[in-house]
């Protein structure tokens, strides 16, 4: 269910000349089948964990 929602969320988007970001990509599992599905962005642990604000590479917050 959860891929199916994914799915159709990310069809939606491109519908509408929008990019995709996915959360909560906790694994390279997770990671891979996102990969398939087309999404453009991901966060999550799989990419990198949380670091602080004073480390980020964002320094213009």
């Amino acid at each position: 269910m959860d891929s199916a929602i994914v799915q159709a969320i990310h069809r939606t988007g491109k519908a509408a000349g929008m990019r995709t970001i996915a959360e909560f990509v906790e694994d390279d599992a997770v990671r891979s089948r996102l990969r398939t599905v087309g999404i453009d962005f991901a966060q999550g642990f799989a990419i990198e964990p949380p670091r602080l604000i004073s480390e980020d590479l964002c320094r213009a917050v």
